[in-house]
Formats: structure tokens, sequence, C-alpha cells
């Protein structure tokens, strides 16, 4: 009897992580891959790229003034978040972002210490 209970224990435990893995990567699905950002000026051109890593949203920020891992990252109803610190003149230079993510769009803002700007993106079709 005991070892039916650990049996029945182990397949509900696999069970549940499996679904809890799949609806994770099911969350995040509309924001996998790479996505071409740009300020409405067309000033700054950067790349976001997300991927998962062990069941876990990962992100990447790509521009100018490098490469940077996203920190804070989260992504709800649509809604993303993030900051990255890039090295700007041998200084660490804090860029927030914010936006809502439609398809293969996104907009939103950039925040940084000398103020804000406006983002549009289009999620890069898949290669």
């Amino acid at each position: 009897m005991k070892v039916l209970r650990f049996h029945f224990f182990i397949q509900v435990f696999v069970f549940l992580s499996l679904t809890a893995f799949g609806v994770q990567a099911n969350k995040h699905e509309a924001l996998l891959g790479i996505w071409d950002v740009e300020t409405e000026s067309g000033g700054y051109r950067f790349e976001f790229k997300f991927e998962l890593q062990e069941g876990d949203l990962v992100g990447f920020y790509i521009g100018n003034l490098g490469e940077a891992i996203m920190e804070d990252l989260s992504f709800e109803d649509n809604k993303l978040y993030f900051y990255v610190i890039v090295d700007a003149t041998g200084r660490g230079l804090i860029l927030d972002f914010e936006a809502i993510v439609n398809g293969s769009n996104l907009e939103g803002m950039i925040s940084l210490e000398y103020g804000d700007a406006y983002i549009v993106g289009k999620k890069r079709e898949r290669e």
C-alpha cells in the first residue's frame, strides 16, 4: 500500500512539474525571440532578446552602449518591465524599460537620468 501511495505521489509531482513548465513556456511564448526596438525619433536602435533558460524567462539588451542582461524582468498580462545597466563613458547608466506587447509589436517608454523617450519595436520573423 505504501508503495502505491509513493508511486501515485511521484506521478502527481511529475505531472504538476511538467504542467507548470508548460504554463510558464506558454505564458512567455509571445515574447520569446529577438525584437528590433528604437526610439520614436529613430535616434537610438537596439535589440531585445528573450529566451527560456531552465524554465525561467531571461532577456538581453544589445545596443550601441553594449550588451547587458535584463534585471528584474517581468512579463505579465502583456506588460513588460526590466532595467539594464550599461557602461556609458566609464560609469554605469541605468535604463528602465516598460512596454506593452501586442502580437509582434511593442510600444512603451525608456527612462534614464536624462529623461524619457517613447519606444516602438517589432519581433523578428523566425529565421
